[in-house]
């Protein structure tokens, strides 16, 4: 029988049995996209061995970063009747709660604590379920490395820890990576104990006590989680929040109702495809909605399955103008807030105890214990300091990736096995998630699924285009290894 005894928790692995299986596939991320490809598979795949490694440096399979947290105050930003891991069975999620007698209906924005407990769940019935002849494993590692395939044909995954497993394909399922640091005249500051640069790391708010002022820098949904928490934690000291633009998600309709149907296929063909032509456009269809009395948001919902082809239809000058002038403002009428932690922010806002800056921060400069952060006032010449004991960073996930400091991405990169796409939003590859390399070669034995394909797809963050996503690689997959050997020879 294959040892499949790889995890530091001996309860997540299951030998199923499999003791040669035929084929191995390695699955590096264990969040919503990682954990759904493996679903998936696992609900698909016939009577024929295989052998699937789901790799997770956290530990939370099926949570990853988003729904690992455990605040009350963390709720999901879309309501949970869209919140179906399963893009065929619409009310799975719905269901799941009810079985559980929790009152979610479908307008509940729900905790993402329990929406974490969903996926893991999901994650646990597909593995009991999956047949004898396939092999599952949950490995807590972190994979900083991918050799190229040896005589085996088979790719190389190494491991934090040293040791390594082989596969046959391989997903990168990496989901976010970390903000990146803010540039300022002195950027030795960042080594200091007074800067939270991942503020969703285990236990990273705990040094806060109650009495200290803190700065908190970006102002979207992120901010608000951490203002929130904080809030929770009977934190009652000042939080300024800064951002260039100053813009706050705008929040979700109360109840939230399903889009209308506005737009068909012939009402975006003949948009003007620019930056400027679609933000006129979309002007004009909410000025439309307005006037027959329905809200801007259901302009905004209804755009959702027709988003990525108008990306798709810009070329790169537009798409470059369009991400250094409207992306703020799509950002913040496209992924709202709830309204619940929305108008706790106002609450907050109105009190006094969080304050938004539309600024640039320029320098961050320690004094003893307080931080002293000068910034630029937007339109502004002046300097205005303000003095608290820690900077948290929320900026946002870092997307330029010959930036990005993850050792997986930069290994890869110097082994010229992927390459940033042209906007540096995500990798480069082909329609079905196969990997491009940096001299324009496929890999098909590599793919990506998540937002790692921003720049190819734009709008591929959220579940409800995630678990398309994940779906659909799975369906590819299981097409692609399920073609006799014979043929696969020819």
């Amino acid at each position: 029988m294959l040892n499949l005894a790889y995890s530091q928790d001996p309860k997540s692995t299951r030998d199923t049995g499999c003791a040669f299986p035929r084929r191995t596939l390695v699955v590096v991320g264990g969040g919503f996209s990682g954990t759904m490809v493996t679903v998936q598979l696992l609900m698909r795949w016939p009577e024929d061995p295989i052998r699937i490694v789901l790799i997770e440096r956290a530990g939370n399979f099926g949570q990853g970063v988003a729904y690992r947290t455990r605040s009350a105050s963390h709720l999901l930003n879309v309501p949970a009747g869209r919140m179906s891991a399963l893009p065929d069975q619409p009310d799975h999620f719905l269901n799941w709660a009810k079985r559980r007698k929790l009152a979610i209906e479908a307008h509940t924005f729900a905790p993402r604590a329990l929406y974490g407990e969903y996926l893991r769940d999901l994650l646990e019935q597909a593995i009991a379920n999956c047949g004898r002849r396939i092999s599952i494993a949950r490995m807590v590692d972190e994979a900083v490395d991918i050799k190229p395939p040896g005589a085996d044909g088979r790719h190389v995954v190494v491991l934090r820890s040293g040791r390594t497993v082989a596969g046959d394909k391989i997903v990168l399922a990496l989901g976010n990576f970390q903000p990146a640091d803010t540039l300022i005249e002195d950027m030795t500051f960042y080594d200091s104990p007074q800067y939270i640069r991942d503020p969703w790391a285990i236990g990273a708010l705990a040094p806060i006590k109650p009495d200290e002022p803190v700065m908190i820098v970006g102002t979207g949904l992120t901010m608000i989680d951490i203002a929130l928490e904080l809030r929770e934690r009977g934190h009652n000291a000042a939080v300024h929040a800064v951002s260039r633009r100053g813009l706050l998600p705008q929040p979700h309709r109360s109840p939230s109702r399903p889009p209308a149907y506005r737009f068909h296929e012939q009402n975006v063909e003949g948009w003007k495809r620019s930056a400027l032509g679609l933000l006129r456009q979309v002007r004009r269809e909410v000025g439309i909605a307005e006037a027959a009395g329905d809200d801007w948001r259901e302009v905004i919902n209804a755009l959702r399955p027709f988003t990525q082809k108008l990306w798709n239809s810009l070329g790169h000058a537009e798409r470059s103008r369009f991400l250094r002038h409207l992306r703020p403002i799509w950002d913040v009428h496209r992924h709202r807030a709830a309204s619940e932690p929305a108008m706790a922010i106002q609450s907050m806002i109105s009190a006094g105890r969080l304050v938004v800056h539309r600024a640039r921060i320029c320098s961050l400069r320690r004094h003893g214990e307080t931080v002293e952060a000068s910034v630029r006032p937007r339109g502004c010449d002046r300097i205005d300091r303000i003095h608290v004991k820690y900077v948290i960073n929320a900026s946002g996930p870092q997307t330029g990736l010959d930036q990005v400091r993850d050792p997986l991405m930069m290994a890869l990169r110097a082994r010229g096995m992927i390459c940033p796409d042209p906007l540096g939003l995500g990798l480069r590859a082909t329609d079905d998630g196969t990997i491009i390399a940096a001299g324009g070669e496929k890999n098909p034995a590599l793919r990506v699924v998540g937002p790692l394909r921003r720049g190819d797809l734009w709008e591929n963050t959220a579940v409800p285009e995630l678990r398309v996503e994940a779906a659909t690689l799975a369906e590819t997959l299981l097409a692609e290894w399920l073609v006799p050997d014979a043929e696969m020879a020819l």
